[in-house]
This record gives structure tokens, sequence and C-alpha cells, in this order.
């Protein structure tokens, strides 16, 4: 492989590994934060962003690569990342009331009806817990 090509593959492979452990996160994060009479609008809506936001990141990539080459291509990411980060930190900053008014959320907590993710919890017809 020529031009620098020959460490694409591992590139690929070092970032490819990162995508499971973010969609863990930021679902687990999404059940705890929305109400629990909205997780499922709001997992909706999570799901819907993602394929948006990677279809708007290519249309800007291919339009820069075809102004500037790859170079402007690769420059989408980065930017993409900073904001992103940038956008974490502020409603960090702004404080748990900026999500959900007057509601703390506590780390492994979750929605009452479900005691968290992976911990729910049914009924049997009898009426106790199982």
């Amino acid at each position: 492989m020529g031009d620098g090509l020959h460490a694409l593959p591992t590139a690929m492979t070092v970032a490819g590994v990162t995508v499971a452990p973010y969609l863990i996160s930021l679902y687990a994060l999404t059940e705890r934060l929305a109400p629990a009479d909205r997780a499922t609008v709001a997992l909706t809506i999570l799901c819907a962003g993602g394929p948006l936001g990677t279809a708007t990141g290519q249309v800007l990539a291919g339009y820069l690569a075809d102004r500037h080459g790859s170079a402007g291509a690769f420059v989408v990411p980065p930017i993409a990342a900073t904001a992103a980060l940038l956008l974490a930190v502020a409603v960090f900053l702004a404080g748990p009331g900026v999500l959900r008014p007057g509601v703390r959320v506590a780390v492994g907590s979750g929605t009452p009806e479900s005691g968290g993710m992976g911990r729910a919890k049914g009924r049997t017809h009898d009426g106790d817990e199982r």
C-alpha cells in the first residue's frame, strides 16, 4: 500500500472497538436521565439521532472532500468530537437541574419501574415480585 495507507486497517480497528462501549454508555445514560414515562421517546430520539448525525457528517465530509481532497474530509470528525465535548462539558457544568429540574441522578440509579438497565423486575399473576 502506498502513501501511508498501511496504517488504515489499524486505525479502523482502534476506532471500531470504541463503538460498543460508546453505545452502551449512551443508552444507559439516556435510560437513567429520562423520566420513566418518557424513556421510550428518549430512546427513540436517540436511535434516530445517530443515523441523522452520521448522514450529516457524511454530507459535510463529502462536500469538503470534493473541494479540498481527503484532507478536507478528515477535518470533520475532530470538529464534531470537539463540539460534542463542549456540549457535554456545558451541560455538566450547568448542573443536574438542566436535564431534569429538581432531580438529582446518582451513579447506579435507574428508573423506579425498571430498577436500572438489566435489572427489571416482573410480577407474577398474583402480584408477587419475581
